[in-house]
């Protein structure tokens, strides 16, 4: 829009001067003839109507010949002004449609990393700070499970001995899939890198904090900036929509968790 614009100006400019030069010589011309009109010359007076009269011939030629060119100039411009409206109009709706399946697959990855954070809580009673760390959790650590034969209700069981509590360690990634609480595109290798990004890594911390009932519980975020996941879109779409997620959420991209708050967790798109 902006080369459109000074396109549009300089033509202006461009004729303008075309029309000031035209004042100034008609107004030259004139001066003559007066000039002619008082010394009482007849040749000079007729050398100046003849002189006016290719003037005006050659004057009246060129806007001829300028408004041809003008008119395929206009043409041209309404194409190219055309273009660029309906391009103005496409790009955002576009923008919208691809940042919704992005955003779509960044969450999925987010509530992934929470969910093995909760594992990882449940076991350590503090939340993981290092998304490497998580994922040697992942591959290397287990979880006891405890499970139960037998109706301990059943007194009669009971006493014959038929009711019993096994224990045994689960892999996390067993537990997890087990439990159907991971996505069906989990890997474990690709979780700490942000979809769309070209490798980045997603930002994850945690903390312990005081809540409003003075009660100190363990805290942990995960996140990915706008500028990541859309990296290759449009920049001046990002940044609005980075002053809209800022107004809405106070932070321009996706987000699981809080170092601030005890949000239990939440995503900011939940």
């Amino acid at each position: 829009m902006e080369i459109l614009f000074l396109l549009g100006k300089s033509i202006a400019y461009f004729f303008g001067i075309v029309f000031l030069l035209v004042l100034i010589y008609f107004a030259v011309l004139n001066l003559l003839m007066f000039v002619a009109k008082i010394s009482g010359s007849v040749s000079m007076k007729d050398n100046m109507y003849n002189t006016i009269d290719k003037s005006k011939n050659s004057i009246v030629a060129f806007f001829y010949n300028t408004k041809i060119v003008l008119t395929s100039l206009s043409v041209v411009f309404v194409v190219i002004f055309s273009y660029a409206l309906l391009s103005g109009i496409q790009k955002p709706i576009e923008f919208e449609e691809v940042k919704q399946k992005r955003f779509v697959v960044v969450a999925e990855r987010l509530r992934d990393i929470r969910e093995v954070q909760v594992v990882y809580k449940s076991k350590y009673l503090r939340y993981c700070s290092n998304i490497d760390s998580l994922i040697q959790f992942m591959k290397q650590d287990s979880v006891m499970e405890i499970s139960k034969k037998g109706d301990i209700e059943d007194s009669l069981a009971v006493a014959r001995g038929e009711v019993r509590w096994d224990t045994a360690y689960v892999g996390i990634v067993d537990k997890l899939m087990f439990d159907k609480k991971l996505t069906a595109k989990f890997n474990i290798d690709s979780l700490k890198y942000i979809p769309f990004s070209g490798g980045e890594v997603f930002k994850m911390g945690s903390a312990k904090i005081l809540t409003g009932s003075k009660v100190v519980v363990p805290v942990f975020e995960a996140k990915a900036e706008n500028k990541q996941i859309l990296k290759d879109l449009d920049r001046q779409l990002i940044i609005n929509l980075n002053d809209e997620m800022n107004k809405k959420s106070g932070f321009p991209g996706l987000q699981v968790g809080s170092l601030t708050e005890a949000n239990n967790n939440a995503g900011n798109w939940e």
